[in-house]
C-alpha cells in the first residue's frame, strides 16, 4: 500500500512539474527577449543570446511590426551573422527575419508576429512597380493627341502563416488556411463558405478562432 502511495505521489510530482514549467502561449504572448539561433529555439522560449550580453544597433516601427538591423556584435566585437538567425524578440514579440529582397529595405529586416498561437500570422508590405499607359488631352476638344507610359508605384501586403508545432510557413490564403484547420471541419467548412466581400478580414477572425479553440504551450 505504502508503495503504490509512492508512485501516485511520484506521478502527481511529475504533472505538477510539468504543468509549473510551461506557459499558455496566448495571442498576445511575451516571449523572452534575445536573439534566437533556430526555430526551435524560439519554440521552446530559450534564446541562444539576451540583448544584454550583445551590441546592436536597429530600429523597429511599431506601426508596421518591422525592424531592420544594421549589425548585431558579440561583446569582444565579433559580428554575429544575420543570416543565420531565425529571429529576435523584442519586448516579447517575436521577429521572423525575411528573405533577402524580400521588402525594399537595405537591411536585413524581420517582420513581427501579430498572433502567437498554434497559427501564428505576421505580414509585410513590398513596393511594386509597373508601367502604365497615360494620355494626354487637348484641353479645347478633349480629344488625346499623346500617349505614353509611365511608371506607378504600388503597395501590396505580404501575409503569412506560421504552425507553432511544426515551424512551417505558408502565405496566409483562403485554401492554405482550410488545409492547416482541416482537424476543425466545421471551421474549415465555414471558411470554404466565405464570400469574396471582405475575405481577408474574415479569414483573419477565423485564424483567431482557430487559434482560441486549439492551445499549445511554451516554456516559462
Amino acid at each position: 500500500m505504502l508503495k503504490y502511495c509512492l508512485i501516485v505521489f511520484q506521478l502527481l510530482s511529475v504533472g505538477l512539474h510539468a504543468q509549473t514549467d510551461s506557459v499558455l502561449v496566448t495571442k498576445n504572448f511575451k516571449f523572452r527577449d534575445g536573439v534566437y539561433r533556430s526555430f526551435s529555439d524560439w519554440r521552446n522560449n530559450s534564446p541562444n543570446w539576451s540583448w544584454d550580453s550583445l551590441n546592436v544597433v536597429s530600429a523597429t516601427n511599431p506601426n508596421t511590426f518591422l525592424t531592420q538591423v544594421e549589425y548585431i556584435r558579440f561583446a569582444d566585437g565579433r559580428p554575429m551573422h544575420l543570416d543565420s538567425i531565425w529571429g529576435l524578440v523584442i519586448s516579447g514579440i517575436p521577429y521572423v527575419r525575411l528573405p533577402k529582397g524580400a521588402v525594399t529595405k537595405p537591411l536585413t529586416s524581420f517582420a513581427g508576429l501579430r498572433v502567437r498561437g498554434l497559427i501564428g500570422y505576421y505580414n509585410y508590405e513590398v513596393v511594386e512597380e509597373e508601367m502604365v499607359e497615360i494620355q494626354a488631352y487637348n484641353p479645347v476638344t478633349g480629344v488625346p493627341f499623346r500617349k505614353g507610359k509611365v511608371k506607378k508605384q504600388s503597395k501590396t501586403l505580404r501575409e503569412f502563416m506560421i504552425h507553432f508545432e511544426r515551424g512551417e510557413t505558408q502565405v496566409f490564403n483562403r485554401e492554405n488556411l482550410m488545409s492547416w484547420i482541416a482537424n476543425d471541419a466545421r471551421l474549415a467548412e465555414a471558411v470554404a463558405a466565405l464570400p469574396e466581400d471582405d475575405l481577408e478580414e474574415k479569414l483573419f477572425k477565423a485564424l483567431l478562432i482557430y487559434v482560441d479553440r486549439y492551445p499549445v504551450y511554451t516554456q516559462k
